[in-house]
């Protein structure tokens, strides 16, 4: 994929989601990581920051899964509901 294409979604991305990096990697992929995406109801924090592989074959290969922080939990803002344990536990 060229840097041309992963720029373009960076300006689709960073309109949206606000700052956004776009690390290019050695197999000619991308890290892309959203460092504010905002949490539906349900979660113990209002934001996360989210990170996700720009695979080379780009747009006919699309990302298959995204990483957040680990500090994201189930749970509401606030306590309350099921508590803020981890997702993984829920």
């Amino acid at each position: 994929m060229s840097f041309a294409v992963a720029n373009l979604e960076l300006e689709t991305l960073e309109a949206r989601y606000g700052e956004v990096a776009l690390l290019p990697q050695t197999d000619g992929s991308f890290y892309v990581i959203l460092e504010c995406v905002r949490l539906l109801p349900g979660w113990c924090q209002r934001t996360t920051r989210v990170a996700f592989v720009l695979p080379v074959a780009y747009p006919a290969a699309q990302p298959d899964c995204f990483f957040a922080d680990e500090s994201i939990r189930a749970g509401r803002v606030g306590g309350g509901g099921l508590g803020c344990r981890p997702a993984s536990l829920i």
